[in-house]
């Protein structure tokens, strides 16, 4: 956690952050918890992915922080699948957080995760898979069962709003080596699971 790279992300992001609240047509809400964000990075400078998916971007905290671990890692690129909010100037703020030395390594689909996720996870490998769309159980058991044969022994599946249904219980009874449930920082009563297979 003390990574100089991380630090720098942090700040940069949150100043960011500040700069574009005002004139958003979202609310910050729609952005990942601080300790999701940074529990992100953690796994992937632990599992040093080639390929993370991540579905639901807003103004990319999460992103950022995925973006920054692979470009410590000297490795790995970021396929993420958004649909924005309708109304305003949604599309000009999606990702706005991730910084330009990031984005060499990241790839925006816009749309839902029905339409584009398929073709995103075919003939490939998904080392980490991040959920932050649309929370409900259909949604999310969805995903999970789309991407699940895609990861590998050892990848994670991350999820995040998974007290709001099922869904992340029933792919962790599946079988997975090691699994956390961490509790967000700004909302308490929110929750988001890592589940190691």
């Amino acid at each position: 956690m003390q990574e100089p790279a991380l630090q720098a992300t942090e700040q940069e992001v949150l100043a960011r952050l500040e700069e574009v609240r005002s004139s958003s047509p979202w609310t910050a809400a729609y952005n990942s918890d601080l300790r999701l964000a940074r529990a992100l990075y953690l796994v992937c400078r632990l599992l040093r992915p080639e390929t993370v998916v991540e579905t639901g971007v807003a103004y990319g905290m999460s992103s950022a922080f995925i973006l920054t671990a692979l470009e410590v890692n000297h490795q790995g690129r970021l396929s993420s699948v958004d649909l924005p909010p309708l109304g305003g100037d949604a599309t000009r703020l999606q990702g706005v957080l991730i910084p330009n030395r990031l984005r060499h390594r990241w790839a925006l689909y816009s749309g839902t995760s029905r339409r584009l996720l398929p073709g995103l996870l075919a003939g490939t490998r998904v080392d980490v898979f991040v959920h932050d769309s649309l929370h409900t159980y259909r949604t999310m058991r969805w995903e999970f069962e789309s991407v699940w044969p895609h990861i590998p022994l050892g990848g994670a599946l991350i999820a995040d709003d998974i007290e709001g249904n099922r869904a992340y219980e029933e792919v962790v009874a599946r079988g997975v080596a090691l699994t956390w449930v961490v509790r967000q920082a700004l909302k308490p009563s929110a929750l988001f699971g890592i589940a190691i297979k």
